[in-house]
């Protein structure tokens, strides 16, 4: 029994191992190429690791783009989307949850419904709202159609609906108000289903693409997300000249850097959000 057991942890370690090898070799290697000159960039067979690091891929990245200011904007525009839509999904899925009120379950049912339009049918009039706010190439712009997030009131609203309402009835027995139930019995349990709010909506805000392409015009405004595919296409590969692999994998590892930060910082309420659904009765 004990070396059937063994025998089967083995395989699925070997197995994980193989998929974990499968996935890294990939990233190591274009992490590599960042660091590469570029006579080690063509090499057959290629170098995982550079035999003869260099910054210059970055140089040109740095000369060909305002990285900070690119950085700049990213974060302005994310942290505004990832705020609004934790502060407004967090209230409104504890409504939906533990409120009564008149045609609730329609109106959540509407708000799902939204789910069901796709990205490109609603830049149009997105486009046309912010233009009457005369916003147009602005960073408020880039996060202004994702202030409130449809999926992170359907995710708090199902992660709030697993706490007992037998704590917030006591809650409201002793004296506490509506408020004083969310911000002292609500927000302590939900703290790893905003965690895991914060790395999604961050994730889809950084790598948002369609909607800052519209609504930009100058690339003092441009993001991180368009400043990777100004210099692939503008810059190295959208003319005659062949593209600059060193330089295009030097800024996708600015590109991925604070997202994998992003993501280490708030791994744990992200792990904790899928092993748990709140408290149990």
């Amino acid at each position: 029994m004990f070396r059937k057991s063994l025998k089967s942890w083995s395989i699925n370690v070997v197995i994980l191992a193989l998929i974990a090898f499968w996935i890294i070799i990939p990233w190591m290697y274009g992490f590599g190429m960042a660091f590469m000159p570029n006579e080690e960039l063509y090499k057959i067979p290629p170098n995982i690791i550079p035999r003869n690091p260099t910054l210059a891929n970055f140089r040109t990245v740095m000369e060909s783009l305002s990285i900070s200011r690119l950085y700049l904007n990213t974060f302005l525009s994310a942290g505004m989307a990832v705020t609004c839509t934790l502060f407004f999904s967090t209230l409104a899925g504890y409504a939906f949850a533990k409120l009564r009120f008149f045609a609730k379950n329609e109106l959540f049912m509407l708000c799902i419904l939204k789910l069901m339009i796709p990205e490109a049918a609603l830049v149009i009039p997105w486009f046309y709202i912010v233009g009457k706010l005369g916003l147009i190439d602005t960073v408020t712009a880039i996060a202004l159609p994702s202030l409130i997030g449809v999926w992170s009131i359907f995710f708090m609203r199902q992660y709030i609906s697993s706490i007992p309402d037998t704590l917030i009835d006591a809650a409201r027995i002793d004296g506490c108000s509506e408020m004083g139930v969310f911000w002292r019995i609500i927000l302590p349990v939900i703290k790893p289903a905003i965690g895991a709010l914060i790395i999604v909506n961050f994730m889809f805000a950084w790598n948002w693409f369609l909607w800052p392409l519209v609504v930009l015009q100058s690339n003092t405004n441009f993001t991180m997300n368009l400043g990777l595919h100004f210099i692939r296409w503008l810059e190295m590969g959208g003319g005659e000249n062949p593209t600059d692999y060193g330089a295009l994998m030097a800024i996708s590892f600015l590109y991925t850097m604070p997202f994998m930060i992003i993501y280490l910082i708030f791994q744990r309420f992200f792990i904790e959000s899928i092993t748990l659904t709140g408290l149990k009765e």
